[in-house]
């Protein structure tokens, strides 16, 4: 999954963990990261997030996606890493995959993720292509 314009309403969950030691989720578009064939991962948070304060504290990442008819868990540690981009204040994470787990059952298969609709296509759409630019920069993958 190295970041994609094609599905603009799809959306994989992450997973940090708060100060007090429980699970917090939040959902980032495909705009919103990047992962490299060879395991390196990329995402853009807001940088008052939970999510962002929960990886500078802690650096331990859990992302959660569909593929291949089941869900997938890839575990990551990760760190904050230059530059900003500019807009709205957000801040860029990377980092390397440390496990992986594929959660399927023998009786279904996983056929989609988390789906959305975007109120506003024409606005949105010009600024994930930037931020799939910075993010892929990051990682200095084309």
């Amino acid at each position: 999954m190295a970041g994609t314009m094609d599905k603009a309403d799809e959306a994989v969950s992450i997973t940090t963990v708060d100060v007090d030691g429980w699970p917090r989720t939040a959902l980032l578009s495909l705009a919103e990261v990047v992962l490299a064939d060879d395991g390196r991962i990329a995402i853009l948070l807001y940088n008052g997030s939970t999510s962002a304060a929960n990886l500078r504290r802690d650096g331990r990442l859990l992302l959660t996606l569909p593929a291949a008819g089941g869900l997938f868990d890839l575990r990551f540690g990760v760190e904050e890493r230059g530059p900003v981009l500019p807009g709205p204040s957000r801040a860029t994470f990377v980092g390397a995959l440390c496990a992986a787990r594929e959660q399927r059952a023998p009786y279904a298969t996983v056929t989609s993720g988390i789906g959305f609709t975007l109120h506003s296509p024409d606005t949105v759409l010009p600024r994930w292509r930037d931020q799939l630019a910075h993010l892929r920069g990051t990682l200095e993958i084309s």
